[in-house]
C-alpha cells in the first residue's frame, strides 16, 4: 500500500497491491534517466503481472529514476540487506 502521512510517502509491500512499471524520461539537459514507478492497485498475488491493458497509462505517483547503474546497484544492495535480515529472523513475513 502507498501511504502519504506527515510529509512522508511510505510503500508497504507484501499484499500484491503495488504495481511497478518501467519508466524512462529525459531531463532539461537531454540526459536519459531510467526508472521504476509504483502505483496502488487491488491486492493480489505478490509478483503478478496484470493484463497489459490494466497497467497501461497508469499514473505512477511514486517514482525512482536512475542516471547510472551504480545507483541501481546501491538500491539493490540495500534491498539485499533487508532480505538477509528477514531470513535471519526466521522467515518471509514480519
Amino acid at each position: 500500500m502507498i501511504i502519504n502521512e506527515n510529509n512522508v510517502t511510505a510503500l508497504v509491500f507484501g499484499t500484491g497491491d503495488i504495481l511497478m512499471g518501467y519508466l524512462k524520461t529525459t531531463d532539461k539537459e537531454n540526459n536519459v534517466h531510467h526508472g521504476i514507478g509504483f502505483n496502488q492497485y487491488e491486492p493480489g498475488k505478490v509478483g503478478r503481472s496484470p493484463e497489459k491493458k490494466e497497467g497501461d497509462n497508469l499514473p505512477y505517483p511514486v517514482r525512482f529514476y536512475f542516471s547510472n547503474i551504480e545507483s541501481i546497484d546501491t538500491v539493490i544492495k540495500g534491498l539485499n540487506i533487508i532480505s538477509e535480515q528477514f531470513l535471519k529472523e526466521g522467515g518471509n513475513d514480519i
